[in-house]
């Protein structure tokens, strides 16, 4: 710049512009603020509670028949075993994913 300043007209051209600024900002902070998660986020959110107690109920379960089958040699309660033991696993590994999902998607919104 050479020195010189603003004129009378760009200064109110600057102060509508920072005004318009500041209130549009103001309301997309309270939007923010008041978002709440849509439908696909409450279904994320309660398939993870569910997800979670379905893997310990079937962690519970697979100790339960490894018990009864280390006690019994029953090729049944074997079977019942690695099924239970095999679903567990699986829900174990799906829980997982979808929490690194979830960690990865807030870190995405951080940046």
């Amino acid at each position: 710049m050479d020195g010189r300043g603003l004129t009378e007209a760009e200064r109110r051209s600057l102060n509508e512009i920072e005004t318009r600024l500041r209130e549009e900002s103001a309301e997309l902070d309270r939007d923010l603020r008041t978002m709440a998660p849509g439908l696909w986020g409450r279904l994320r959110e309660a398939t993870g509670l569910v997800q979670g107690r379905l893997v310990v109920a079937l962690g519970l379960v697979s100790l339960t028949l490894l018990a009864a089958a280390i006690r019994t040699s029953s090729a049944g309660v074997i079977w019942a075993f690695a099924i239970c033991w095999t679903s567990t696993l699986i829900c174990v590994f799906a829980l997982l994913c979808a929490m690194a999902e979830g960690s990865s998607h807030d870190s995405m919104r951080k940046r």
